[in-house]
């Protein structure tokens, strides 16, 4: 058993197989400290641990709840120890990390995610239950600065079939259906 102390500065001795109960009631709580020192106490169970099928894991839910410092902490502890397969992991949806933040416009998170140095540009082709990219997401929800940040970073690489989505939808497609048509148009052309 390992001990560590909560946020409530309450000691706690837990195993490593009762990880998962811990780090789920602390993102759910709020408990970022302790989710953080989770992370950083036991990578290889922490940062795979799944809050929900439908949340995903601590990282999907510190995106959704637009907690940007917290996301700065996991991804780091999840560098810190390798663990790269953390930022793959996908919800009920199949939705990444990356497809969160990419599909909430925020730009930043994507950067923290992918990286200053564009280490990690393999996370843009990811694709969902549904075919979408993070890329796709942006576009589909009219997240202009996560679309323009995400075009920007692939320069151009962007594959045409990341456009696309399983049921032959492309990103043109949808936009107008959902009256984004203009925009869409001028942000394809200016980017």
């Amino acid at each position: 058993m390992t001990a560590i102390v909560d946020s409530d500065n309450i000691l706690l001795n837990i195993s490593s197989d009762e990880v998962n109960d811990f780090i789920s009631e602390y993102t759910l709580e709020g408990k970022w400290d302790s989710v953080i020192r989770l992370y950083n106490k036991f990578p290889e169970q922490a940062h795979t641990a799944i809050i929900s099928d439908s949340a995903g894991t601590p990282l999907h839910v510190a995106i959704d709840l637009d907690e940007e410092d917290v996301v700065n902490e996991l991804v780091n502890a999840i560098l810190t120890h390798n663990n790269f397969e953390a930022l793959e992991m996908v919800n009920e949806r199949g939705d990444t990390p990356l497809h969160f933040a990419a599909s909430r416009g925020f730009a930043r998170i994507c950067n923290c995610i992918i990286g200053s140095e564009n280490e990690r540009i393999y996370l843009l082709s990811c694709k969902n239950k549904n075919g979408e990219t993070p890329f796709f997401q942006a576009a589909v929800n009219w997240r202009k600065q996560a679309f323009a940040y995400l075009a920007h970073i692939s320069k151009g690489m962007v594959n045409l079939q990341e456009l696309v989505r399983n049921d032959g939808d492309s990103i043109l497609h949808t936009a107008i259906r959902g009256e984004y048509f203009g925009k869409l148009c001028y942000n394809i052309t200016c980017v």
